[in-house]
Parts: structure tokens; sequence; C-alpha cells
């Protein structure tokens, strides 16, 4: 309905994803606590955000935080984690929902690579967290994803 808008702010070292009403009041943290939150791709009915976010330092000064996919939810302002890490998001992933809204798609499992790689392999995970990530693609995927009309 265009009431909210997702975003990322970048702050001292890592990004941290919020909604802000299209007015530009009532900023909500969606990744309060992590480590870092980014990447966050909208419900098809609007209630939650899907998002890449590290609540784990990194093993190494010279490494990213061990991130995950997590979902928040609008209503309740609950967050919960998908994927518990593994496999971790690519470090600049795609993430999707189904058109249903059940599922989120999401590239990971990408080869060592900074910039300019392409995102990772396709995995899908329940939206509500009910089943483990499952891997779609043993190809790197590099562009948007998009349906079937």
């Amino acid at each position: 309905d265009g009431e909210w808008i997702a975003a990322v702010d970048v702050f001292s070292a890592w990004a941290q994803a919020f909604i802000v009403r299209s007015d530009g009041s009532e900023r909500r943290e969606i990744g309060e606590g992590l480590r870092s939150s980014n990447h966050p791709a909208w419900s098809p009915d609007g209630r939650r955000i899907a998002f890449a976010g590290a609540a784990e330092p990194a093993p190494s000064p010279n490494d990213f935080p061990v991130a995950g996919i997590f979902v928040f939810d609008l209503a309740s302002g609950e967050r919960r984690s998908l994927t518990s890490g593994s496999p971790s998001p690519a470090l600049f992933p795609i993430i999707t929902f189904s058109r249903d809204g059940e599922h989120i798609f999401y590239t990971a499992d990408a080869p060592p690579c900074r910039e300019g790689c392409p995102p990772g392999r396709l995995f899908a995970v329940d939206a509500e967290g009910n089943d483990a990530p499952r891997k779609l693609t043993d190809a790197l995927v590099s562009e948007m994803l998009s349906w079937q009309p």
C-alpha cells in the first residue's frame, strides 16, 4: 500500500536495515541487535520482510560476519532466523519471496569473492522456518529472480 519503505543505513562498519513510513516518520530497525542486516525484500502481502543478517562476528578481522536469512513481521515486530547461517547468504545476495509468500528464495554458497562475482547458488527456505534450506541450482545465479505470469 506504499505506507512503509524498507532501506539500509550504513553507519560505522556495518549496514543496518530499517523501515520508515513514506512520510518519513516512525523509523523501525528490523535487524536490531544483529551485527548487520541488509538486502530487505517485502513479502507479497506486505506483512513481512526477509533480509540477510549477521548475528555473530566475523571469524577474523578480514572476513565478513557469519550471515543467515531472517524474516521480520511488521505487525508483531518479531524477527526469526530461517537459516541459522547454513548455507551463509552470498556477500551481495538476491532475496525474494515466492508469489504466495510461503517460501523465500535467496543466493548463497558463493565462491570466495569480494566484489563483481555472481551472488551464488539458488536456495529456498520455508518463510515460516519449518524446513531446512534446500539448494535448487548448482549453477551460479547472477540476475534478479522473476516469476511466470
